[in-house]
């Protein structure tokens, strides 16, 4: 699993819920179709969903995230919705209802999902833009349908290069220590914290350097040892090693610059 992907849709439906039309009907990864999913809906919704990821490993590297994630928020409105959503912080919505009115919906969620991830006064926008590198492609799709009461939805499709996973074992940097406190600090999430405090660090965070190292790039023993990254297969618990020294008296850290 990727931390980084696992936040990364965390704080999509944080930054968005509530600064849209759609307000509180924000929902993380709702399984079905859209159209099917909107029928019982009495206001817009927004679904997000991350989906396919793609990259280049270097070696054996399993936690860097070179490549681009794939990052859905779809749109869904129908006739059947109330006509009028008052949204607090939000203009008033009014639905029509013609296509028309069904089409200037989505559009004006899809401007609002940008404007909310670009939010510079919210915390989990912003953490959003530490999780994203760059936008590396950005799509917009259109759906319809005439089924029942006349569904309109779009898919934003976001191809997102996203920061390094957490190294195991190893301190959490400034981002992911952004990102569990804001966790603890929401009622949904906070129950979540330990276990994605576990998850970010992998279980410890007293690891020894070598073993820090050989497990964020996934060196095997007999390459941890080719790059010196192992114990000196003759040093035992106790061994002390002292510096070497030159002509007898002074100690490499004595030593100026070499011609």
């Amino acid at each position: 699993m990727s931390f980084a992907r696992l936040a990364l849709r965390i704080a999509t439906v944080k930054a968005l819920r509530g600064r849209t039309w759609a307000g509180e009907m924000v929902r993380d990864s709702e399984i079905g179709p859209i159209d099917e999913a909107a029928q019982d809906k009495e206001i817009p919704f927004v679904v997000v969903y991350t989906d396919d990821a793609e990259g280049s490993v270097v070696a054996t590297d399993l936690f860097g995230n070179d490549g681009k994630q794939c990052l859905v928020i779809e749109i869904g409105v129908t006739t059947r919705m109330k006509k009028t959503r008052p949204v607090p912080g939000q203009s008033p919505w009014v639905l029509t209802s013609t296509d028309a009115g069904l089409e200037m919906t989505i559009d004006g969620i899809e401007r609002q999902i940008r404007l909310a991830l670009g939010a510079v006064e919210d915390p989990w926008s912003e953490l959003w833009r530490s999780i994203v590198v760059s936008i590396v492609m950005r799509k917009s799709q259109r759906g319809a349908s005439n089924v029942g009461a006349r569904f309109s939805g779009r898919q934003v499709v976001l191809d997102l290069a996203l920061l390094r996973d957490p190294h195991p074992g190893r301190p959490l940097g400034p981002v992911w220590t952004k990102f569990l406190e804001l966790c603890a600090a929401d009622a949904d999430l906070a129950p979540q914290v330990p276990m994605l405090t576990a998850l970010a660090t992998g279980g410890a965070t007293d690891w020894n350097p070598l073993k820090v190292v050989r497990t964020a790039y996934g060196l095997s023993a007999e390459r941890a040892a080719a790059l010196q990254l192992a114990p000196h297969p003759a040093a035992t618990e106790g061994t002390v090693f002292e510096a070497p020294v030159l002509d007898g008296t002074a100690s490499v850290g004595d030593v100026g610059e070499l011609p």
